[in-house]
């Protein structure tokens, strides 16, 4: 709103003490706006570092539950894992300790019709549960011993891997319970935002200063002004919606 030639001197400086007015409420809106987006950081930074955590801890147990040797027989297949051993059939814990033998028995002979093979392979595991014997092809003897090898390893270190398992899983479950009960940003960042919604003193002495001089101005004068004010917001926003139609338009012929 510039000077005009016509307004009185008491006008003009009601204008000049509005317009101080509207430059402070706009910059307290900008200041709480601010503010309100520090929350919103505060709360994103949370929940992401919180997700971060949820996300590592998935992947380790993925990691860890994946297979680390297996021995594919015609009838079955026998998995082995860090802490444990399951075909279809069975399921066997590992255990220090615990003995895997190889065994072979029979050969193979020429008789009269053929060829007669007498051969016969196992995987024998022993542990405090019971036993157990995995029969395997006998021409697949060097395989099934680098499994019970295998087994035996994994067998061998299976106290370490569980503690070392319970000991990370802990871990994260810690970092995610403080992750979790730490809101010091996000509530540092409210007590600010609350602070600026709360700091109104420079609107307030503007306010109280375009009122003083607002009541020096005649009511003609006044009301003049304010129907001015008026046509050009609805000036203002007509010209923004015709903008907004033409972009709109463009869009369309465009697409």
């Amino acid at each position: 709103m510039g000077k005009s030639t016509e307004d009185s001197a008491e006008l003009q400086a009601y204008k000049t003490a509005e317009k101080t007015y509207n430059d402070a409420k706009s910059a307290y809106d900008a200041r709480v706006s601010k503010a309100s987006s520090e929350v919103s950081k505060a709360r994103k930074t949370k929940n992401k570092d919180i997700k971060a955590i949820e996300k590592d801890r998935k992947l380790f147990l993925e990691e860890f539950e994946k297979p680390i040797g297996k021995f594919v027989q015609p009838k079955s297949t026998v998995t082995l894992y860090r802490t444990h051993i399951e075909s279809d059939k069975f399921r066997l814990d590992l255990e220090t300790g615990m003995k895997v033998e190889v065994s072979t028995s029979g050969n193979t002979s020429a008789t009269l019709i053929g060829t007669r093979d007498s051969r016969q392979l196992f995987i024998n595991i022993l542990t405090s549960q019971g036993n157990m014997t995995i029969s395997c092809n006998p021409d697949n003897e060097l395989e099934a011993r680098s499994f019970a090898g295998q087994i035996s390893v994994a067998a061998a270190s299976v106290v370490q891997t569980t503690e070392q398992y319970k000991s990370t899983i802990d871990s994260f479950d810690s970092r995610l319970q403080a992750e979790q009960q730490d809101s010091s940003l996000i509530d540092a960042a409210e007590v600010s935002l609350a602070s600026t919604r709360n700091d109104t003193s420079s609107i307030d002495q503007a306010k109280v200063l375009m009122e003083e001089a607002g009541k020096l101005v005649t009511d003609d004068e006044m009301n003049g002004h304010l129907k001015r004010k008026k046509r050009n917001t609805i000036i203002k926003w007509g010209a923004i919606a015709v903008i907004v139609v033409i972009a709109i338009v463009c869009w369309f012929m465009f697409q």
